[in-house]
């Protein structure tokens, strides 16, 4: 299951894409199940293509996971392994005031008791939806990263305290950088991602470290148990060509990325960890 922002969906779409090219001529089918988008592979030979479900397949065949938000059905023998997305922009738990404004409650992690814990592998984000402003700001009167820092040390202490490794496996992506400043990769004749071609050259981003990683690293510190931390920020740093740009809406959108793109990228090391883990 992943967990997280619209990022992370980028993400979860880039998995089925991946998961579809891996079986040759499947037949698949987009259906509405209890009113969740679902895309289904009917599947002969099940192997770990399937990144959720190497777990399931060393257990009796039972459903494995439960379906929150946008699911894939991969079947074989009456197993069934679910390749999920639960949309959460912050993690921790959020509600709608008096006067219809969004408020964050920075110490409550409410889905993480009835939808996350009893799932195979979890791979969480968030980042995109703090430096949100105005009306879509959830966090008023506080500084987006020390307000990023606490939904994320309460996030720690979830998993130190909820999460059994024995039975899930938790990945934490690492933040995933805009392009909205061409400054920052040393450009003065851009502006921004618009018409970007070519990634930044070399290996090393002008631009250096994003603010929020020392961040994210200092609250994963704090988590005890068992996970795997995909630090995806700097490689993607240079993909400033990797964004939809003006075709992904009226807006130009140098924060998601195309597909196929960096979450390809992305999906490849969350497989070989997951092998490893």
């Amino acid at each position: 299951m992943f967990v997280g922002d619209s990022v992370g969906h980028n993400q979860w779409l880039s998995l089925i894409c991946m998961l579809h090219s891996a079986f040759p001529q499947p037949k698949h089918a987009l259906q509405s199940k209890g009113g969740l988008p679902t895309l289904t592979f009917p599947v002969k030979d099940l192997s770990i293509h399937c990144l959720a479900c190497k777990a399931a397949l060393d257990r009796d065949s039972r459903r494995v996971g439960v379906p929150f938000s946008h699911s894939v059905h991969i079947i074989q023998h009456g197993l069934e392994c679910l390749v999920m997305f639960s949309r959460n922009d912050f993690l921790v738990d959020i509600e709608v005031g008096d006067k219809n404004e969004r408020i964050l409650k920075l110490d409550s992690i409410g889905n993480g008791e009835g939808v996350w814990k009893d799932v195979d592998v979890l791979v969480f984000n968030t980042w995109n939806e703090w430096l949100q402003t105005g009306k879509k700001q959830s966090h008023k009167d506080m500084d987006p990263l020390v307000a990023y820092e606490k939904a994320l040390n309460k996030w720690a202490k979830w998993v130190n305290s909820i999460v059994d490794t024995k039975k899930t496996k938790n990945f934490f992506q690492g933040v995933s950088p805009d392009h909205f400043n061409s400054r920052d990769w040393a450009d003065s004749n851009a502006k921004n991602c618009r018409r970007q071609t070519r990634p930044v050259p070399g290996y090393k981003y002008p631009g250096g470290p994003h603010p929020s990683e020392a961040v994210l690293e200092k609250a994963l510190g704090r988590v005890s148990k068992s996970f795997h931390f995909a630090n995806v920020t700097a490689l993607s740093q240079l993909r400033k060509d990797g964004h939809p740009s003006i075709y992904g809406s009226k807006d130009v959108d140098c924060t998601h990325w195309r597909l196929p793109g960096a979450p390809d990228a992305w999906n490849e090391l969350l497989y070989a960890n997951l092998l490893g883990y």
